[in-house]
């Protein structure tokens, strides 16, 4: 199985989870490449599955002012993230989309929910998928969220 990933990171915690799902995909003998929303190609092509990621922000998809936030935040932020690359991306070679998302809690709204309802807008064959927890200030995973990324990778690839 080919596996394609497209992340969009802030703090490094969905991108470490992009990471993370990647190399329990090749547990199963998959291949995998894993793209920042920034660099990803414009049309995906040779996969068998594509994975979309981004962190939670005002309870959906990050936009050109969270990146503003972000940047006043002193990190280093790429132009354009995930909801710019669904915008623009040629989906139809790609049979199955699955997002996942970093947040706070349940409640803290999805980037994965929004990111589905995007790419199914676009003609898609999306679902939600997987939310990873953060926690701090200065947000880190919290504890087990790694090895729960790489099982759900292991899983996918089967």
């Amino acid at each position: 199985m080919r596996i394609g990933i497209v992340v969009e990171s802030y703090w490094g915690n969905t991108a470490q989870v992009a990471e993370a799902i990647a190399a329990g995909a090749r547990q199963t003998g998959a291949q995998t490449v894993v793209w920042s929303a920034a660099q990803a190609p414009a049309q995906i092509a040779d996969v068998d599955l594509l994975l979309v990621g981004a962190p939670t922000h005002n309870l959906k998809l990050p936009s050109s002012s969270s990146r503003r936030i972000a940047a006043r935040r002193g990190i280093d932020v790429d132009s354009s993230g995930v909801r710019e690359w669904i915008a623009s991306a040629d989906l139809s070679g790609v049979p199955s989309v699955f997002t996942f998302d970093t947040r706070v809690s349940l409640h803290s709204g999805s980037a994965a929910k929004d990111a589905a309802k995007k790419l199914k807008r676009r003609g898609a064959h999306a679902e939600q998928g997987e939310g990873f927890f953060i926690t701090g200030d200065t947000p880190v995973l919290q504890a087990g969220e790694i090895e729960r990324a790489k099982e759900w990778g292991s899983r996918l690839a089967c």
